[in-house]
């Protein structure tokens, strides 16, 4: 019985102790700061208060704590619970009741993640446990800060032989304003930037070193994704980054009747970036794409797409002046708002004196085949569309940062087959008519150049006159000369029609 007494008194004396040791924190700051550097490969500083407590398990809280390294990492406060024999070992051994951690900042490079609440619960190596936090990221100096939610199991492999250490995200569910996904991945350590130093600036869309900071495999089911004010289809994304060169691709199996992919490849370049942008699709349906005004949908078809986008830069301008990039659009059969046309004709058969051909048009029609391209270099852009025996043809700068085009071109028909709806009177087959467009990529304003349009038909009435007195002149040579001066008379007409 007096061992029993003597065990219980000691546990009551080293109890005693610990707690007045413990009791002022600050006491093992230092020693906590240096051993928590070494674990995290930061320097570490806690400048705030530090708590402990031993009742019911080890516990510490901390205010004020700094981590220095590649990232910038400040927290206004955490608290910790951990099975007292091993939160003093390796991370690979520890064993977390509770992790909490509230107001922290992570600055890297140009981006910016501020963390209102991060909960972890269960933690033990090779074993799942649920967390949840709030947090919004940002980026540059003016960047808008974009909150997200996010909950879901995670667990931590260390590293074993070969292997590096990974931390492994399950069933984890990302929500923000604009997107809602379930996602699941593997993030390991990366090999760190090793290239010449880069000046990075507030407008850098992407911090370079950053993609060298970890390598990292993700897959997103996205249930809600909103573009502008617009709900786009359920997608998957697909993401790898691997020694700093990020591969993506989103694919919509359902867009709009049909299917999409788009894919993102990424590379550093020589302190900069090289963008690569991949688009493809087949099935759409082009009225679900671009909805409808107040009467008929505008163009209703089912098209294939192919387009591919390349630039090198990392701020916004030098992107959009050096990009290049060309674009394919094909469907059979289709339907189309043709009032704009019908106001072109209409318009140029009034100036010519000739019957209006559109009078029986609807406001849409029927097409075969429509085929058109794209090409740009920089704010260059030139379109060719061919919709039956109609063709558009435009070139001209598009500003994409300002919202502002100014295309020039003209459209043109040629002689219609047995199956084209384009019909109009024989002097304007193969005649371009001048249309410009100046306006915003929403509303191009495209329309008639009226002056072209004015010399345009001034010269075809000039034609038409000159064919009709040519017509006139070989009329009277036939009828009123003799036979053996016709030839010689018809040479010199010949002489007049070579203006």
């Amino acid at each position: 019985m007096r061992l029993k007494y003597l065990i219980t008194a000691l546990l009551i004396t080293l109890t005693a102790v610990g707690a007045f040791w413990l009791s002022d924190g600050n006491r093992m700051k230092e020693d906590l700061a240096l051993w928590l550097g070494e674990q995290s490969g930061y320097q570490v500083e806690i400048e705030g208060n530090l708590d402990w407590q031993i009742l019911g398990g080890l516990g510490l809280a901390a205010q004020d704590v700094r981590l220095i390294g590649e990232e910038d990492i400040r927290v206004g406060s955490i608290s910790l619970s951990a099975n007292f024999g091993n939160l003093f070992q390796s991370l690979d051994d520890w064993q977390v009741k509770t992790l909490q951690i509230n107001d922290a900042q992570i600055a890297s490079g140009d981006s910016n993640v501020q963390i209102s609440r991060l909960l972890l619960t269960d933690f033990r190596p090779n074993t799942m446990a649920p967390f949840q936090g709030s947090l919004s990221m940002a980026t540059g100096a003016q960047g808008a800060a974009y909150p997200i939610q996010v909950s879901g199991m995670l667990r931590y492999v260390p590293e074993s032989g070969t292997q590096a250490g990974a931390l492994e995200l399950l069933n984890t569910r990302v929500m923000t304003e604009f997107l809602e996904a379930n996602c699941a991945g593997r993030i390991t350590g990366g090999s760190g930037y090793q290239g010449p130093t880069i000046a990075e600036h507030p407008e850098d869309l992407v911090s370079i070193p950053t993609l060298y900071a970890a390598d990292t495999t993700a897959q997103c089911d996205i249930q809600k994704m909103v573009l502008g004010d617009r709900p786009l289809p359920v997608s998957e994304l697909k993401l790898s980054l691997q020694g700093g060169e990020l591969e993506a691709g989103l694919t919509y199996p359902t867009f709009y009747q049909g299917d999409l992919q788009i894919d993102l490849d990424l590379t550093p370049e020589q302190g900069t970036l090289a963008w690569t942008i991949d688009v493809k699709g087949q099935g759409i349906d082009s009225s679900k794409v671009f909805g409808s005004d107040a009467g008929p949908r505008s163009w209703q078809a089912i098209v294939e797409v192919d387009a591919s986008i390349s630039a090198t830069g990392n701020q916004l301008p030098a992107l959009v002046s050096g990009a290049k990039g060309t674009g394919h659009v094909t469907s059979q059969s289709g339907y189309m708002d043709v009032s704009r046309v019908k106001v072109i004709i209409s318009l140029l058969s009034q100036l010519a004196g000739k019957s209006d051909p559109t009078t029986d048009w609807g406001q849409r029609i029927s097409y075969r085949e429509l085929d058109a391209t794209w090409t740009m270099q920089g704010q260059a852009h030139e379109l060719d569309t061919k919709i039956d025996n109609l063709r558009w043809q435009m070139s001209g700068p598009i500003d994409l940062l300002a919202d502002r085009l100014d295309l020039r071109g003209h459209i043109s028909a040629s002689a219609p087959g047995a199956d084209d709806l384009i019909r109009m009177d024989p002097a304007f087959y193969d005649i371009p008519i001048p249309i410009k467009c100046a306006g915003t990529l929403a509303d191009p304003g495209c329309a008639t150049d009226r002056e072209e349009l004015t010399e345009l038909v001034a010269q075809l009435f000039l034609n038409a006159q000159k064919r009709r007195l040519q017509d006139v002149i070989e009329d009277a040579v036939k009828d009123q000369l003799p036979e053996p001066l016709q030839d010689a008379a018809k040479s010199l007409l010949n002489l007049f029609k070579k203006d």
